[in-house]
């Protein structure tokens, strides 16, 4: 949104919810991670060099077939969007880098799903 200068706006009378269904329309069969596929699809199209920290986080993202992205490359340049470090300077400076090792840890404990048992509503 920030990116290609649109805004948020908080509503304060406003509902926001989502229904998840039953199962996933979607998907790529058992053998891959739609949730992974479409993660990297993302961080190709809008993180710009930092998708490399993704991939350094969770190697295996540097294998996943994502299929075409030009149409969505295409989008993002007609609409003048501002690059991901824009992002991170002024829409969210709070974030941490990940240079430190404290960091860099969080981030990889996130990707251990013996540490980190979170999941995917729709995968409960």
């Amino acid at each position: 949104i920030w990116m290609c200068g649109g805004i948020l706006e908080l509503i304060p009378c406003s509902r926001v919810g989502h229904v998840f269904r039953k199962r996933r329309p979607y998907g790529y069969g058992e053998k891959e991670d739609s949730m992974l596929h479409n993660s990297m699809r993302m961080a190709r199209v809008w993180m710009d060099d930092y998708v490399k920290k993704v991939i350094e986080q969770n190697p295996s993202a540097a294998h996943v077939s994502i299929g075409d992205i030009s149409e969505r490359v295409q989008l993002r340049n007609s609409l003048h969007c501002k690059s991901f470090k824009w992002y991170l300077d002024n829409v969210y400076p709070e974030i941490e880098s990940g240079e430190d090792s404290a960091a860099k840890k969080k981030i990889a404990a996130l990707n251990d799903p013996e540490k980190n048992k979170l999941q995917p509503w729709h995968s409960r």
